[in-house]
């Protein structure tokens, strides 16, 4: 099973192999805006209410989901499955997560967690390439590289020691990664960039007069504001306008079963950025909307519809 806040690239996997193996994937919806961690207990009520627990093997949850940007609260979710489909194996993607939250496996594995992987070059500050992937002790003997190493199967690193004729390089720098961070502050680097995203995000729905899509405490160093528009041909006109004559990229897209259509933008806060920058996103928006569309010159596609 799959929650529809997933990111594509897992649901698409997810549908791969259930075509490969015979298998079925149950998509459980997610509606946002959320009004808090409760909306995703009930998401995780309904999974085991539309699936025999006998039938429910295995599910996906982000630890931080991509478009919008909300913090999924694992342990509680897992606590509310895991009580009635103790059998359940539970596999977190944690791509956005890393270097945005602090990331505790030991109390992830207390409720029954069992499989977590997440990458460095998002938010870490390391190389494209650099990841990890953590098991628990427990379910790793099911755990095999897709090339197993040279130096065999003996332990579940071993396995993973040395997996073909490979560029290693970005392996190395995650210690670097990870003494960077130390060396500004760990801690200090995500309450910069969460209280940034906060300030940013009130600003600008006090700019447009819209909305964050969630409670503060569920976003770290993305927000999710409302666009003030639900004019499509403005929303091109935006991603376009900032690509080609602001060198700036905005992600924007229309939020699926909103009825009449929304559009949101997520921005990211990072250590290089300050408020000023979030105010001249809001300007720009804004002077945007206010001039006539120029259709002839709009870029495709712009809209995601997650």
């Amino acid at each position: 099973a799959v929650l529809s806040s997933a990111y594509p690239m897992v649901s698409n996997t997810l549908d791969y192999l259930a075509e490969e193996k015979g298998f079925t994937v149950e998509v459980v919806d997610v509606q946002f805006p959320v009004a808090g961690e409760a909306d995703f207990f009930a998401v995780a009520e309904k999974l085991l209410e539309s699936v025999p627990v006998d039938k429910l093997k295995i599910l996906v949850l982000s630890h931080i989901t991509s478009t919008p940007a909300v913090i999924v609260p694992l342990t509680g979710m897992a606590t509310v499955l895991k009580a009635r489909a103790p059998s359940l194996h539970i596999v977190v993607d944690g791509a956005h997560a890393l270097g945005q939250i602090p990331i505790h496996v030991a109390e992830l594995e207390a409720v029954g967690i069992e499989y977590y992987v997440a990458n460095g070059h998002k938010w870490l500050y390391s190389p494209k390439g650099t990841a990890f992937l953590w098991v628990s002790k427990k379910s790793q003997g099911g755990i095999v590289p897709t090339v197993v190493s040279s130096e065999g199967l003996r332990s579940f690193t071993d396995g993973f020691m040395y997996t073909g004729t490979r560029d290693y390089t970005s392996f190395c720098t995650m210690g670097t990664a990870f003494d960077y961070r130390a060396a500004l502050g760990d801690s200090a680097i995500m309450d910069y960039m969460h209280r940034l995203a906060t300030q940013g995000g009130q600003l600008l729905t006090s700019m447009w007069k819209t909305e964050v899509i969630a409670p503060e405490r569920m976003y770290a160093a993305m927000v999710d504001v409302r666009l003030p528009t639900v004019d499509s041909d403005k929303v091109s006109e935006i991603s376009t306008v900032f690509e080609t004559e602001h060198n700036m990229f905005i992600v924007v897209y229309q939020l699926k079963g909103s009825d009449p259509p929304t559009f949101w933008t997520r921005l990211s806060a990072q250590i290089y950025l300050e408020l000023s920058d979030f105010e001249k996103v809001g300007r720009l928006v804004l002077e945007i909307i206010d001039r006539p569309v120029d259709k002839a010159n709009v870029l495709e596609p712009v809209i995601i519809k997650p």
